[in-house]
């Protein structure tokens, strides 16, 4: 199976699911699923602006939040991205997690990395940090996905991940540096 021939096969009162079902999680006050960025980005505006202003301003000097989304789409629709949705029972997005997909050009596996990761912070509590990842990861095991690699903004003020990333058995591989050329 493969992201770029998953239908939707899943419907939930209009949200389109593709893949795995989606699961009920947190003692079933949320919903995670496997969502096509191009149907839900528009909905996902307000937690783009809340995690652009808790996380993106510490390191970038450009403060104006300006996501292409016409290339996150032609990437999902090239099969190279995956968006993964947290939902209250409502249905309200309180959360998404993003990954570009690629095969590693050193050894041909295939690979996640994240782009985002963000829960509102009126909703950071108990474990749904760790479901809705571990949820993330058995979807893209099941789509051939062998490494996820994950980010912390912590260096810069962000989010210390540290904790959750090491629960779930990701081990620190690298450290970015980042410098604007002027």
């Amino acid at each position: 199976m493969t992201l770029q021939n998953l239908k939707a096969e899943r419907q939930n009162d209009r949200l389109q699911y593709y893949g795995p079902n989606p699961e009920n999680i947190s003692s079933g006050k949320y919903v995670v699923g496997l969502q096509r960025f191009s149907d839900m980005f528009a909905e996902a505006l307000h937690l783009h602006k809340e995690h652009w202003e808790e996380v993106e301003t510490l390191y970038l000097s450009e403060k104006d939040l300006r996501l292409d989304y016409k290339s996150i789409i032609a990437s999902e629709r090239a099969g190279q991205v995956a968006f993964f949705t947290l939902r209250t029972q409502t249905r309200e997005l309180v959360g998404n997690l993003g990954f570009y997909l690629f095969k590693d050009t050193h050894d041909g596996s295939m690979q996640a990395s994240e782009d985002v990761f963000f829960i509102s912070k009126a909703h950071r509590k108990g474990l749904l940090a760790v479901a809705f990842l571990r949820y993330a990861e058995n979807t893209l095991r099941s789509l051939g996905i062998e490494y996820v690699a994950m980010t912390s903004k912590h260096p810069c003020g962000g989010p210390c991940m540290e904790p959750l990333f090491n629960r779930l058995g990701y081990k620190p591989i690298a450290l970015t540096y980042l410098k604007r050329l002027e």
